[in-house]
């Protein structure tokens, strides 16, 4: 049995009770049926139907078998949870994984990598962008953080000096015409807007240190957006220059210097599903950006 509470608020006075429970909880249309016929409903500790007017300072006390068995989960050594709770949990993804079973990666996916059970990917990255992935251990968790408003950072390196500290780009993404997989900015896309901020620049090379957070959450919307202001991401071959042994030479390394998207989620902020206290993970720089950094001389801004 799964239990909830909340006190009612001036802005819930009048409300039937599932729907101080939807905005408190996310609870979905399922969940308030079990809750209805097979759960428990208390106002001011008296047994309540779900549609009973709320009033200002009322207890509300709910609880329902979610009839979710708590999935089994193991973990390699070197990939531990960053952060765990009987919801969720967090973990940093490497560089080549895919988060979920697809075509070609039934065996190498995240998700089948810790348990043999079902589990629930909130945020999704590409194979070759590292760091923070969220996952729910259970549909409540699931349906209520694919609601919420989850803060997402990442730092990447790109080409090219900006004019700008500091900008959003506005522009919509749309599957391109001559490719399944890659994706372009075109007038008949999806909404798209990606806040930047400038870190460092290194003039030697002409690369940035930029940190971007995801206002939206379109396919490939950083490397797109990146790509779409003259600013391509050091190692995107899809996106950006494809002779990275060019820029190794430029930089004095013997050899390429990253051979994937410099890209890294490197920080998740949200509210818990259920107690709703926010929950701030950071995630280091992986080796490779970090290598790729340290040959380059960046002055901070």
């Amino acid at each position: 049995m799964q239990e909830f509470n909340f006190t009612v608020s001036e802005k819930e006075i009048g409300l039937p009770a599932k729907e101080g429970l939807r905005a408190h909880f996310g609870m979905s249309k399922k969940l308030l049926r079990r809750l209805r016929w097979e759960g428990l409903l208390r106002i001011n500790g008296q047994d309540s139907p779900l549609w009973t007017p709320l009033e200002p300072g009322d207890q509300v006390y709910a609880a329902v078998d979610l009839d979710t068995p708590h999935p089994k989960l193991h973990f390699p050594a070197d990939q531990q949870p960053l952060f765990q709770n009987e919801d969720l949990l967090i973990l940093s993804k490497k560089p080549g994984q895919v988060v979920h079973p697809c075509l070609n990666h039934e065996l190498e996916d995240l998700c089948s990598l810790i348990s043999d059970d079902t589990l629930h990917p909130v945020n999704r990255l590409d194979r070759d962008t590292s760091g923070l992935v969220i996952i729910a251990l259970n549909g409540y968790a699931h349906s209520v953080l694919a609601q919420s408003k989850i803060e997402k950072k990442y730092l990447t390196v790109v080409h090219g000096h900006f004019t700008d500290e500091q900008g959003e780009i506005e522009a919509p993404i749309a599957r391109s015409q001559t490719s399944l997989i890659e994706r372009c900015v075109s007038p008949y896309g999806k909404y798209a807007k990606t806040r930047y901020r400038v870190l460092a620049y290194a003039k030697k090379s002409d690369l940035s240190l930029v940190e971007c957070e995801l206002l939206t959450g379109r396919t490939h919307q950083i490397r797109v957006h990146m790509a779409h202001i003259g600013h391509p991401i050091v190692g995107d071959s899809m996106y950006g220059y494809k002779d990275q042994e060019a820029l190794a030479e430029s930089l004095g390394a013997s050899e390429s210097l990253i051979a994937r998207q410099a890209l890294h989620a490197a920080s998740l902020s949200f509210a818990d599903p259920r107690t709703k206290k926010r929950i701030h993970v950071v995630d280091p720089l992986p080796s490779d950006i970090e290598s790729l950094i340290a040959h380059c001389d960046f002055t901070s801004l």
